[in-house]
């Protein structure tokens, strides 16, 4: 009885999905963590905080429709970062 010893090349869709839903996860979290430190280095441009403006308009919207990441969100950059706008 010969056993196959190589390793499978192809993985199971559950996966392949799971890896999708891990790798767009990660890309959130930096995403809304990436704001803090962004504007500590950008904040004294003001053409590039219109442009910042946009990239971060989503959060924006979150923080001004809901209380717990608006919250979060003033926290995480006026007192972690310590950025004042």
């Amino acid at each position: 009885m010969s056993v196959d010893k190589r390793p499978d090349r192809h993985r199971s869709v559950g996966w392949e999905w799971s890896r999708i839903i891990r790798v767009f996860s990660v890309a959130v979290v930096l995403y809304v963590l990436s704001v803090g430190p962004v504007l500590k280095v950008e904040r004294t441009d003001s053409a590039k905080l219109t442009t910042l403006r946009t990239v971060y308009r989503p959060l924006l919207a979150l923080a001004r429709s809901s209380f717990v990441f608006a919250t979060f969100y003033e926290w995480y950059v006026y007192h972690v970062w310590k950025v004042q706008i």
